[in-house]
């Protein structure tokens, strides 16, 4: 039996990427059992958005398999964004499509030359809110629009209700980042046992 190649340990992912910054090395495998590295399929990438097309990632044989690598020198140059990743496999003039989903490229933190406010929507929201609530708002946290209307129109049941909302926004991001982390969410899983028969 093959040997599997060793895959980068900070990545560690078993899928195509749904978010990766910018400047870092991003690796996964890919099983295509239609489409076997063995049997002369090719399997390639495209990182593309409304402005930006990056060039076709060919992913690597491992057996029937692949391992599609981005180096980071090459994600280094990646306009931080939302993006669709599309793969499709190619053999002679054959070519069939096995993947489309959404990938978001955050900033390459390393390169940035000014400050940066890494707070996500979720969470830019909720302290606008809090700062509203508290008195103590920027003209920029006033003027912040949620829903049809900025944060300073809204009653003060309305601010408690979006308050509400994004708090559980912000809590549910919070618990991806540490499942993304290899960490526990910090969930309480509630199982409800039924009466016996």
């Amino acid at each position: 039996m093959r040997k599997r190649k060793t895959m980068s340990a900070t990545q560690q992912l078993t899928k195509e990427p749904s978010t990766f910054r910018a400047g870092t090395t991003v690796e996964w495998p890919k099983s295509l059992s239609l489409f076997p590295a063995s049997d002369g399929w090719t399997l390639s990438y495209r990182l593309i958005n409304i402005s930006n097309a990056y060039a076709a990632i060919t992913a690597a044989a491992d057996g029937d398999d692949f391992i599609a690598t981005l180096p980071a020198a090459t994600t280094a140059n990646y306009v931080a964004g939302n993006y669709t990743l599309f793969g499709y496999a190619t053999k002679g003039s054959e070519t069939f499509e096995i993947y489309n989903g959404s990938v978001e490229v955050q900033p390459n933190l390393a390169a940035l030359t000014a400050g940066y406010d890494g707070r996500s929507h979720a969470k830019k929201v909720l302290d606008a809110i809090e700062a509203l609530i508290e008195g103590n708002a920027t003209q920029i946290q006033r003027s912040m629009s949620v829903g049809s209307k900025s944060l300073e129109n809204h009653s003060k049941a309305e601010l408690r209700e979006e308050w509400l909302k994004y708090k559980k926004y912000y809590a549910d991001e919070l618990a991806q980042q540490k499942i993304n982390n290899g960490q526990p969410s910090g969930r309480k899983i509630l199982i409800r046992m039924g009466r016996a028969s």
